[in-house]
């Protein structure tokens, strides 16, 4: 669970420095392929 939590929380990060970094209002998508 704690090795989870940790890929997690750097999935947030990561997430959120892609949508700063971004042109506009910060917005970002995640989308998947199935």
């Amino acid at each position: 669970l704690k090795e989870t939590l940790v890929q997690f929380e750097n999935f947030v990060e990561q997430f959120k420095l892609a949508a700063s970094t971004q042109f506009g209002s910060g917005w970002a998508w995640l989308a998947i392929r199935p």
